[in-house]
């Protein structure tokens, strides 16, 4: 993390109270209406306490990308997405239905009500003062903000067709939960690094489910925008779509 995203975090994270329910519960943000939003991304090393629990076992690969096709890639999975991780860097390859399945573990170890946060909730949180990106009206050094596909993501991506931007924030793949500064109220990766599930049906089909954010293989700075979304269905498993979780009022 560098000095500036540094004394943002320690800005943020000074004014924001911050909830712990467990050892191995995420850290959470407890808002004036009584809700408590993770302050991260569900981290690789908390949702393997959840996995090792419930003897969580996924079947059926992962879906992921060359730079033009999608393929599913039997061997992928959440512990293996096909690249580098570490503990502190978000899950992926996890369906919205294991990610309800999370949440639900989280209720019955804690007592408290963990779920999904829906579009609307996810939305507002990423854009506080509802401008178009997480910290602004322009898009300024987006590298800076977030992780998103630029010239650190094209040198191995080579065949991606699409423009990225000009700039490099040095990550190919997923980065640490806090490697970029956090909002205003003290949230990271709003925008970037890999897209939430939330709680929300597309239009009224609950087969699929609508996430945000925008991931690290997203050139187009669309996605880091306001009401931006995208759905698929509730047993997709994809490398670059990870979750948030929050905490009702008790």
């Amino acid at each position: 993390m560098t000095f500036l995203a540094m004394l943002a975090w320690t800005e943020a994270a000074g004014a924001a109270q911050i909830v712990k329910d467990c050892s191995e519960c995420p850290e959470l943000i407890m808002r004036k209406d009584g809700t408590a939003i993770g302050q991260t991304l569900v981290t690789r090393k908390q949702f393997a306490a959840f996995a090792k629990d419930t003897a969580f076992s996924p079947q059926g690969g992962c879906l992921v990308n060359d730079g033009v096709n999608w393929s599913t890639d039997p061997k992928a999975s959440w512990q293996s997405p096909g690249f580098e991780q570490t503990d502190d860097h978000p899950v992926v390859c996890i369906t919205w239905l294991d990610a309800v399945a999370y949440a639900d573990w989280l209720t019955k170890k804690t007592g408290k009500s963990y779920r999904l946060l829906t579009f609307a909730e996810s939305d507002a949180m990423a854009h506080p003062n509802k401008t178009k990106y997480p910290w602004g009206r322009k898009l300024g050094n987006v590298c800076a903000r977030g992780n998103i596909a630029d010239e650190s993501y094209k040198k191995v991506f080579v065949k991606d067709p699409r423009p990225v931007v000009h700039c490099t924030d040095k990550y190919v793949y997923t980065s640490p939960v806090k490697a970029f500064p956090p909002t205003s109220e003290g949230f990271y990766d709003v925008a970037g690094n890999v897209w939430q599930w939330t709680n929300d049906c597309l239009h009224g089909d609950c087969s699929n489910a609508v996430f945000r954010g925008g991931g690290w293989n997203d050139p187009e700075t669309k996605r880091f925008g306001l009401g931006d979304s995208w759905a698929d269905r509730i047993i997709l498993k994809n490398f670059v779509i990870g979750m948030r979780v929050m905490r009702e009022s008790n």
